[in-house]
């Protein structure tokens, strides 16, 4: 029997396995960060779920996912980014370089932005962690988020754009299903509940651009959003849908 990073049996309703030989699921928890943006917008989980997200931010975040879990890892080394340097004869550990040095310029940026808050950056970090919540930070989160991806679409080759139009095909039909659950721990979710969240995932046509880098840097045991390749690891939970719709 499949089980999900809970431990639970997986199941996904109206789904015909027998049909989904180019799909893997995936069942997981929606972003803890997602809990503590709540109090500022006078939410509650039921609300939050009801609301319709974007279909275009939906699919969005299931191709970075598609990425991050490829062809079925549960968990990844990749952050997500990885498909924008597609077609630049590039390896997997000059592409982790590149991401890298995004992360650096976006978090000097951050820095120079925020240099009169000194507290500034401990707070996004926290909230990169999931372990509290800023709004302002969290809309910073988004604004690079936004500002990063659009100029990656906007470099990429006609190699890396076919690659990212087939993803996106490949996910017209598929969507995120949000179930409220009661919390295994005292310390997570809201209130004693939690968003469990289950979607398919497309089993993507190999890249070498896609290989796990074999880099130091990439082997993360434990996430520190001051490394610019944790960070960019980090910011794509901004993606997120419900993230989305709590910070805009």
């Amino acid at each position: 029997m499949i089980k999900d990073i809970l431990g639970a049996p997986l199941s996904i309703p109206d789904i015909d396995p027998v049909k989904e030989t180019g799909y893997f699921p995936v069942v997981s928890k929606a972003p803890e960060i997602i809990y503590h943006l709540l109090p500022y917008l006078d939410l509650s989980l039921d609300e939050l779920i009801a609301k319709e997200t974007d279909r275009e931010v939906e699919i969005h975040y299931l191709a970075w996912q598609s990425v991050r879990h490829i062809n079925g890892e549960q968990t990844s080394r990749l952050t997500g980014f990885e498909p924008y340097f597609i077609g630049q004869g590039l390896n997997a550990e000059q592409i982790a370089l590149k991401i890298a040095q995004i992360g650096k310029e976006a978090l000097d940026s951050i820095r120079t932005r925020h240099k009169e808050e000194p507290s500034f950056m401990k707070g996004m970090y926290r909230a990169l962690l999931g372990q509290e919540a800023n709004l302002t930070a969290c809309q910073e989160m988004d604004v690079r988020l936004g500002t990063i991806t659009a100029k990656l679409r906007g470099a990429m080759n006609q190699e890396a754009r076919q690659f990212q139009s087939e993803t996106y095909n490949s996910l017209l039909s598929r969507g995120i299903e949000y179930r409220i659950i009661p919390a295994q721990e005292p310390s997570e979710g809201y209130y004693g509940r939690i968003i469990k969240q289950s979607y398919w995932l497309p089993r993507l046509r190999w890249r070498q651009e896609l290989a796990y880098p074999a880099a130091d840097q990439c082997q993360i045991a434990e996430f520190d959003p001051a490394n610019p390749y944790h960070f960019m690891h980090l910011l794509g939970r901004a993606g997120h849908p419900l993230f989305r719709e709590l910070v805009r």
